[in-house]
């Protein structure tokens, strides 16, 4: 499967492969065997474009070095290997209790700050690179802190962090707590967002 996508789109230079979102059926030495097989099969078609490996956990960031099996994914991970060095690895967090994204309520302020900081030490130490593949918040006054901080956190580390997508933006989300669409609408998180988004491109 890898490889069929890989050779589909392989002349488009502005892909971005992603192995899976949110494995977390596998225990973290299990799923890195998984990731390796399905990255170095992407390499072999000659598709060069970056890859983003997740973590098995459903990938969240803030459980990074917890153990799911008798590894963590930071250890599971950590020797993944990339002929083309070009890949990073993908992470998710929300802003609620147990981080599940289900709930409009925010734990506080600098949640969101607090789950990317054990993540973005273990980049740094090991020279590795994340994408945060998905994150999202309601519109209440809490969560809207929430989100202008972690943004402001992640802008000031754009050598280990290569961007972000916001979760989410569709019409079909309709009246969906974290939707953002449409994206010129003047929601309050799209507002934090374009601020950030023009901040990161001046």
């Amino acid at each position: 499967f890898p490889v069929t996508i890989a050779r589909a789109y392989i002349a488009h230079k502005n892909i971005i492969y992603g192995l899976m979102n949110e494995p977390h059926k596998q225990t973290a030495s299990d799923w890195a065997k998984i990731a390796q097989e399905s990255l170095l099969a992407i390499r072999k078609v000659n598709a060069n474009q970056l890859v983003l490996v997740p973590g098995t956990g459903f990938s969240a960031s803030f459980s990074w070095e917890n153990r799911i099996g008798n590894q963590s994914n930071a250890e599971a991970l950590i020797d993944i290997q990339d002929p083309a060095n070009n890949f990073a690895y993908e992470v998710h967090f929300y802003f609620d209790k147990d981080s599940s994204g289900t709930s409009p309520v925010c734990v506080s302020e600098k949640i969101g700050v607090d789950r990317l900081t054990k993540l973005s030490s273990w980049l740094e130490r090991n020279n590795k690179k994340a994408f945060i593949g998905e994150f999202g918040v309601s519109k209440d006054s809490v969560c809207l802190k929430a989100l202008d901080k972690v943004l402001e956190y992640i802008s000031n580390r754009k050598t280990i962090f290569l961007g972000y997508t916001y979760w989410a933006s569709a019409a079909w989300f309709g009246s969906y707590m974290y939707n953002v669409y449409p994206a010129d609408s003047d929601s309050p998180q799209g507002n934090i967002l374009r601020k950030w988004m023009l901040k990161n491109t001046q």
